[in-house]
């Protein structure tokens, strides 16, 4: 991994989410999309899959998956200073048509590129693990009644999948999404019987 990549597009995520908080109005928004990085990291690092390169444009484009949805930043500066492949990754993740269309995003995930759908693991991962940690900030009811199912409804797009360049490195992130998932549905009071999907 090219560091000083890395932490050029790490500048460029704080520079654009700059001002913009996670639900609850606390965290900056930043922070989540470098967990989403780290989470990645540390998946290829577990399973010594993909090429130096692949591995390169999948953190990067894990730093950057919110820009296209969430800020102003133009393909162009995305493509000129982190390449092409970046640029397609980060736009697999955009969801264009907002939360209100969550299924018709979910629907899209499932043709989505093993590089792209690794990267989606990691932010349902930490949007799974933030969702139970910041309960107190963001409230029950709206955790419950709108976070829940939009990130239900991606994971169970993604959950089935089978990965053929990266089967291990899927497969640790989905042990990770799993138990944060349970963490935010026992947090939340969801019995398997009765459970909102």
């Amino acid at each position: 991994m090219n560091e000083e990549f890395y932490q050029q597009m790490l500048e460029v995520v704080k520079k654009y989410h700059a001002g913009q908080t996670r639900e609850g109005g606390v965290e900056p928004y930043w922070p989540h999309c470098e967990r989403v990085a780290i989470f990645v990291k540390k998946a290829f690092e577990n399973s010594h899959e993909g090429l130096q390169g692949q591995q390169q444009e999948t953190l990067l484009a894990a730093l950057g998956h919110d820009l296209y949805e969430d800020t102003i930043i133009s393909k162009k500066e995305i493509i000129e200073n982190f390449g092409s492949s970046v640029d397609v990754l980060i736009e697999e993740l955009t969801n264009r048509d907002g939360d209100e269309h969550a299924e018709k995003y979910a629907e899209k995930l499932k043709s989505d590129s093993e590089q792209a759908l690794l990267i989606k693991l990691a932010d349902l991962c930490d949007n799974y693990g933030t969702g139970a940690t910041s309960l107190p900030q963001n409230g029950f009811e709206w955790t419950k009644g709108f976070l829940w199912p939009i990130l239900n409804v991606q994971w169970l797009a993604v959950k089935d999948l089978k990965f053929k360049q990266f089967p291990k490195t899927s497969e640790f992130l989905m042990l990770l999404v799993e138990k944060n998932r349970e963490s935010l549905k026992s947090s939340l009071h969801i019995k398997a019987s009765d459970e909102v999907i």
